[in-house]
């Protein structure tokens, strides 16, 4: 894996992709087509691949058991691979499609699990939650927080190295919106500019 790549499985989980399960304890998650589609944009769709091997548990009930094998290819080189990672999980149904759900929900959580194990990105951080501060999830930036960040920015003259660490504090701190975030980043790059 590249560099780039490895930063990318580091990052943290932008808030709105965690999901939290109704009952009791609250588990998070991420869905699965999120970690698919994350995994197409960190390895590119052809840098990787997956199997996934299943068996019915005994008995009636509809209780499957899933084991999946995530492979990492070599970038523009799919016949080498560079590492893989693999985990299993049981899924059930219920209804009519209860065979189709057990299979589904355990290949889905196998995966996911498996996943995990490439980095903190793509769900490892739900695992480290009470081990490592850096894996709990920003909140949310207020709406009208940026436009006060950006407003001490523009109006910062000879305290603007002081502005520019605080609005980066603000962004490491809070989870900003693609927009928030390209109008911050912005006016700390003018702000920057006047002190150069």
């Amino acid at each position: 894996m590249i560099t780039k790549q490895h930063e990318a499985l580091d990052a943290a989980i932008p808030v709105e992709a965690i999901h939290t399960k109704p009952g009791k304890g609250g588990l998070s998650y991420v869905a699965g087509g999120w970690v698919k589609d994350r995994m197409n944009a960190i390895f590119g769709p052809d840098g990787w691949s997956d199997t996934c091997e299943w068996q019915v548990a005994p008995g009636d009930k509809p209780v499957v058991f899933a084991k999946v094998r995530i492979i990492i290819h070599e970038p523009g080189n799919p016949a080498n691979v560079t590492c893989w990672r693999e985990d299993c999980a049981a899924g059930t149904g219920h209804g009519n499609d209860a065979w189709h759900q057990a299979i589904g929900e355990a290949c889905t959580d196998a995966f996911k699990r498996a996943a995990a194990k490439l980095g903190r990105h793509l769900g490892l951080q739900l695992y480290l939650k009470d081990e490592d501060p850096r894996s709990k999830p920003a909140r949310p930036m207020p709406l009208d927080m940026s436009g006060r960040i950006v407003e001490a920015l523009n109006g910062a003259n000879g305290d603007a190295r002081r502005v520019v660490a605080a609005a980066r504090a603000r962004l490491s701190e809070y989870q900003a919106s693609a927009e928030q975030r390209s109008q911050i980043e912005a006016a700390i790059a003018k702000a920057e500019a006047r002190v150069a």
